[in-house]
């Protein structure tokens, strides 16, 4: 039997396993942490995903505010 790593399809319908649930969870946080970044239809696959991502008013240079990057030598401290 086939291991699936997001969930499995029953009777026509996805169904999430806790890997699929967790990325669900981020999916739907995306806006929340890129300013100017919108999520629209998200589809879940037993192995993939797919997405849209909406870009409005986000600079060029969008990320999370992350204290330890360097913006100079884009290095982690």
């Amino acid at each position: 039997m086939r291991t699936f790593a997001l969930g499995d399809v029953h009777g026509g319908v996805m169904v999430l396993n806790d890997a699929g649930d967790m990325v669900q969870c981020v999916w739907d946080e995306i806006p929340r942490f890129y300013d100017g970044i919108d999520v629209d239809h998200f589809q879940i696959m037993p192995n993939h995903t797919h997405g849209i991502i909406v870009i409005a008013g986000a600079g060029p240079r969008a990320r999370p505010d992350d204290k330890s990057y360097d913006n100079n030598t884009g290095n982690h401290s």
